[in-house]
C-alpha cells in the first residue's frame, strides 16, 4: 500500500550512458534516478489511464511484507553534479510513451518473473 520505488524512463538512462560513454563526468560509480519516488499504486493508475481503461472495482492493495524496504530512491545529486543531467520524463510520460512503443511494434505480450495469484509457487 505504502510502497515506493524510484522508476526511471529508459531513454532518460540512455542519455545519460550516452554522456559517460563520450567522456563526460568523472571515473567512479552514479546513481541514475528519476529524483522522485513513486508509490506503486501511482504507476499502476498511470498505466490504467493510458491504456484508456476503466476498472469495474478498485484494485486491490496489499500491505508490504515486512522486510520490503517502505522506499527506494537513490541519491541524484552526485550525478547532477558531475554530469549536469537531470531526467526529463516524469512518470505519466514514460509511462503513455513506454505503450505506444508497445503498441507501434505489435507487442502484446511480456514476461515476468511474478507468479500470478492462481499460480502454483
Amino acid at each position: 500500500m505504502n510502497t515506493r520505488r524510484d522508476f526511471i524512463f529508459v531513454q532518460d538512462l540512455i542519455d545519460l550512458v550516452v554522456m559517460a560513454l563520450h567522456g563526460k563526468g568523472k571515473k567512479g560509480f552514479y546513481h541514475a534516478s528519476s529524483g522522485s519516488d513513486y508509490a506503486i499504486k501511482e504507476l499502476f493508475d498511470e498505466t490504467v489511464h493510458a491504456l484508456g481503461i476503466s476498472l469495474e472495482e478498485e484494485v486491490q492493495i496489499r500491505e508490504r511484507n515486512p522486510d520490503d524496504a517502505y522506499t527506494i530512491l537513490l541519491d541524484l545529486k552526485k550525478t547532477e553534479e558531475d554530469f549536469g543531467w537531470q531526467p526529463t520524463t516524469k512518470l505519466g510520460e514514460g509511462v503513455k510513451s513506454s505503450i505506444a512503443y508497445y503498441r507501434q511494434y505489435g507487442i502484446t505480450e511480456t514476461f515476468t518473473h511474478l507468479k500470478g495469484v492462481h499460480e502454483e509457487k
